[in-house]
C-alpha cells in the first residue's frame, strides 16, 4: 500500500478543504439547502485543469451543455 508523505497529505487535505468551500458556494448560489454531489462535480469543473476535466474534453464534452444539465437537475431535485 502506498504511504503518503506529510507534504502529500497536507497538499491533499487542504485540496479537499478548498473543493468542500467551493461546493458550499455553489450550493449557496443555486439557493440548495445542502452540498449535493453535483454541487462538488460544479466546483471541480470549474478548478480547471485536472485529469477528471482533461479526460471529459477528451471525449469532447461540452462543459457549457453539462453544467445546464447540472443546474436543472439541482432545480428539480431542490426546487427553485
Amino acid at each position: 500500500m502506498y504511504k503518503f508523505s506529510y507534504m502529500e497529505e497536507n497538499c491533499n487535505a487542504e485540496m479537499l478543504r478548498m473543493i468542500l468551500i467551493f461546493a458550499e458556494k455553489e450550493a449557496k448560489r443555486l439557493k440548495n439547502p445542502k452540498i449535493a454531489p453535483e454541487h462538488l462535480f460544479l466546483c471541480i469543473m470549474n478548478m480547471g485543469r485536472t485529469i477528471g476535466m482533461d479526460l471529459i474534453n477528451a471525449f469532447g464534452a461540452d462543459l457549457k451543455v453539462i453544467r445546464r444539465k447540472i443546474e436543472k437537475r439541482l432545480e428539480v431535485k431542490y426546487g427553485k
